[in-house]
Order: structure tokens, then sequence, then C-alpha cells
């Protein structure tokens, strides 16, 4: 890691233009490594530019520098000598038609901390078994010995108690707890995001469908359908089930949880949580296109449902069953 880290930082110095990459769909561990990362370059007076396909939702806007944020693709025509890309496990993550953007495998960086990670840049920080990506970008800091100010720290810290799920998840560890007492002591803040976790009571509505309407599959696997006329009913929107996966998790005894979200763009999106030390998500999540961590792991794809006794997620004529539960 070391190593990595210090041919990163050779690699930073003889570069002037940076493009910093979050995710599709951004989460708070994506925003918060590139954000942290984006005031680590202010200092160093670095040029960049944050590029991210979606816009950030509101939730998200008290993070520092969340407002550089760009959705204007016409910036990736732009030359830039070295593009970092962020909690991105795989190209496709960016959610662009990579027939038409084409990288430079030799300008990017890649950050993250996925076991699903291609190792797609020509510098690869990849830690499987850091709990979020902002330790990933901590330990960076870290080792290049940056003083980490109170700004940076909450936004690495937020990334943490995201990813873990408020230090609930299986891939809390011991370093989890290190590195956020050790933010804690440099200024970080998490008010903002415990503040942004209070519910509307449409949220609530919208939860107790979802309860509704979970049941045990033959194959022991805990599922949760949520379709485009419960958010139409309730009034809320997919960002309103943030968290929700995690208490279906909550059972015992089952093998695994999956949450299945009809969007409104025709695309069925899964969400995969176990506690199963046995149970690999990412291979399954991977078999549609997604990716994870071998407790969490989600997909998104074209595709439709069956649901009968059990589930099946389906091609979009029918034709060929993809995954059945």
């Amino acid at each position: 890691m070391r190593q990595d880290i210090l041919k990163i930082k050779r690699k930073i110095s003889k570069a002037n233009n940076f493009l910093l990459v979050c995710h599709k769909k951004p989460d708070i561990d994506t925003l918060g490594s590139t954000l942290a990362f984006s005031l680590y370059l202010t200092e160093l007076k670095k040029n960049f530019k944050i590029f991210c396909i979606d816009e950030i939702i509101e939730d998200f806007k008290f993070l520092t520098n969340v407002d550089l944020i760009s959705n204007d693709q016409n910036i990736l025509k732009e030359d830039f000598d070295l593009i970092i890309c962020f909690d991105i496990a795989d190209l496709h993550m960016i959610g662009l038609d990579l027939n038409n953007f084409i990288f430079d495998i030799n300008k990017i960086v890649n950050i993250d901390h996925h076991s699903s990670n291609t190792y797609y840049g020509c510098l690869n920080l990849v830690n499987c078994d850091a709990s979020s990506t902002t330790i990933v970008v901590y330990d960076y800091l870290k080792t290049v010995g940056f003083n980490i100010t109170p700004f940076q720290a909450s936004c690495l810290l937020s990334g943490i108690y995201s990813d873990t799920g408020s230090f609930k998840h299986s891939n809390t560890n011991s370093k989890s707890y290190e590195v956020a007492f050790e933010l804690l002591n440099l200024g970080a803040s998490l008010s903002n995001l415990n503040r942004k976790k209070k519910k509307d009571k449409n949220v609530f509505f919208l939860w107790s469908k979802v309860f509704d309407s979970t049941f045990l599959s033959k194959s022991n696997v805990l599922i949760s359908l949520v379709r485009q006329t419960d958010f139409i009913n309730t009034g809320t929107t997919i960002d309103d089930l943030s968290g929700i996966v995690e208490y279906l998790n909550m059972v015992p005894n089952v093998n695994y949880s999956l949450l299945l979200v009809e969007m409104e763009n025709g695309l069925l999106k899964g969400s995969l949580r176990t506690k199963n030390d046995n149970i690999d998500l990412s291979k399954i999540a991977k078999k549609l296109g997604g990716g994870g961590h071998k407790g969490a792991s989600g997909f998104t794809i074209s595709a439709k449902y069956q649901l009968e006794k059990n589930i099946s997620i389906l091609s979009d004529d029918l034709s060929k069953t993809l995954l059945c539960f």
C-alpha cells in the first residue's frame, strides 16, 4: 500500500490539471472521498474539476465543495493530466457510454475498496479490507504527511459512517473505529449527516409498503419488491429507501436479503445484503453486471421480473431467466 501511495504522490506532483470522478447515483462514500481529495489538491495549488453524471441529492449537499461537482459531460472533452476515480470498481460505474468517451488508461488513478474492482488504472490504490473508500483516502493523506483539516475529516468520516451503516454492518472492523476516532479528534462532525437522517411521514408510508411486500423464498432469501406505484402513492422517490435494506438484513437465519426496485426508466435495481460469511454477494451481483462487497452488493439492469411462489429476474423479452430466487 505504501509504495502505491508514493507512486500516486509522485504522479500528482508532476501533474497540474486533474479530473476527479464520482460514480453514478452517488453515495456519501464516493462524494466524501472525492471532496476530501479536492481539498488536498487545493492546498497543493492544483487545478481540478469534479464530474458526476447524476445530480447530487439534497441530503448530501452539506458536504464541503459539493457545489463544485458538475454533471456537464462537456468537461470530459478537456485535456487533463490525471483522472482520479473514487469508489468506482469498474469504469462502467461512471455511467457513461464508454464507446463515446474513451479514457486514456495511462492517466487514470483508481482509488477504491471494492473486492470486485477491475484494477483499470495505470495506478490502483485498492484496499478491500477498508470499510469505505474514505478510509483509503485517509491512509493516503496520512502516508504523504498531509495535515487533514476539519472539513476533510468530516467528509472522510461521513463516508465511513455511511458505508458501515452507522457502524452496524459486517464490514465494520477495528480500523473503521480507529480512523473514525482519529477523524473526530481532527474536528470531524456528523451533525449534518444525522440531521438528514430524519424521515417525514411519507417515507414511513413507503417503508411500510416495503415491509408489507416482504416474503421468504424457497431458497431462504428474504425479498421485498418496490413498484413505481408505491412511490407515486406515497409521494416519495427511490432516495427515500436509503437504509431500509439494512433493516431487512436484520432478520435472522436467512441466507441473504434482496430489495428489488422498479425504476421509472424501466430498469430494475437490486440491493443485496447478508450476514452469512459463507455467501459472497458480489458474485451474484456480478452475474447481472453489478458488484460490491461480499456482504453488500447491488446491480441495475434492463430486465423484468416474474412474481409467483418465488421471484425470477428475466430478460426484457422474457426469453431468458437471469436469476431465480
